[in-house]
């Protein structure tokens, strides 16, 4: 029997494209053809288009704050899109100092662009090994985007020109990324969605938690932690406390609300409880 797979419905809300190009003249070709193409598409479909052409992680540095000063002021929800050399140990490469930008570095730069979208940031990496990215993510804080899509290894020239344009021509004019994205990206590029993600991690956490041999040594814990935690000759009744342990590691909607509070900025899901609970069974 195949494993169940989540099938995500929520839709991001996006009104900008922000190309980010760091890559020498000799190669820089076919990102600055995509940016021509994006821009008329962008004033075709009332949609704010920023191009930014950087050397240094200075200039990066700068690109960023007034990104989030875009994204705060104009109520901006972008699809951020990265055309760089990428390397899986050191993160981006800027074209001109051939200084690098860390992968975790930018995580916390995402994560600050996301909290002034809403959680409606998407990024697009034409970058080598972008999709490392993802190690980065934990559940315990905010998501630092909440589509990424991005190539695992290598990727090729060729593969850029013969699939960016279309996507985001038939992204922007259909409103449907997954869509747009399972015809053309798919192939060569993986995908993250920040609220599939959450759900797969809670149901991990049920799985092993909170169910079977997992669930009972978590109540024999949680029981010798709350006998340490009262005076010597205290009356306990274990049974009615073993009980109320029960009633709070049983899988519940309680918990998605609680880590989509922190991860998701509180935006609404798709998903529910009873979704998260069939990939158990």
């Amino acid at each position: 029997m195949k494993p169940r797979r989540l099938q995500v419905r929520a839709q991001i809300s996006l009104n900008a494209i922000i190309q980010i190009i760091s890559l020498p003249d000799s190669e820089s070709g076919p990102a600055i053809r995509l940016s021509e193409d994006l821009e008329i598409l962008c004033c075709g479909n009332d949609y704010l288009y920023r191009c930014y052409k950087i050397y240094s992680k200075f200039e990066f540095m700068r690109s960023m704050f007034e990104i989030i000063d875009v994204c705060y002021r104009l109520s901006c929800h972008p699809i951020l899109h990265f055309d760089m050399h990428g390397s899986a140990i050191n993160g981006l490469k800027l074209s001109g100092t051939g200084e690098y930008v860390t992968w975790t570095e930018l995580r916390d730069w995402l994560r600050t662009i996301n909290s002034k979208t809403q959680c409606n940031l998407m990024c697009i990496f034409a970058v080598c090994h972008a999709f490392k990215m993802i190690l980065n993510v934990e559940i315990t804080k905010l998501t630092p985007y909440f589509i990424l899509i991005a190539p695992r290894g290598k990727i090729r020239n060729s593969d850029l020109e013969k699939r960016m344009a279309p996507f985001y021509a038939s992204a922007i004019q259909s409103r449907s990324v997954n869509e747009s994205y399972n015809i053309f990206l798919m192939e060569k590029f993986e995908i993250f969605h920040a609220e599939k993600m959450m759900m797969e991690s809670i149901a991990k956490y049920f799985r092993q938690s909170c169910m079977g041999r997992g669930k009972q040594e978590r109540i024999e814990g949680l029981l010798s932690e709350f006998k340490t935690r009262n005076p010597p000759g205290t009356e306990i009744d274990l049974a009615v406390v073993r009980q109320f342990i029960r009633s709070r590691i049983k899988p519940a909607q309680w918990v998605i609300d609680r880590y989509r509070e922190t991860f998701l900025q509180g935006r609404s899901c798709s998903l529910d409880i009873e979704d998260v609970l069939s990939l158990l069974r």
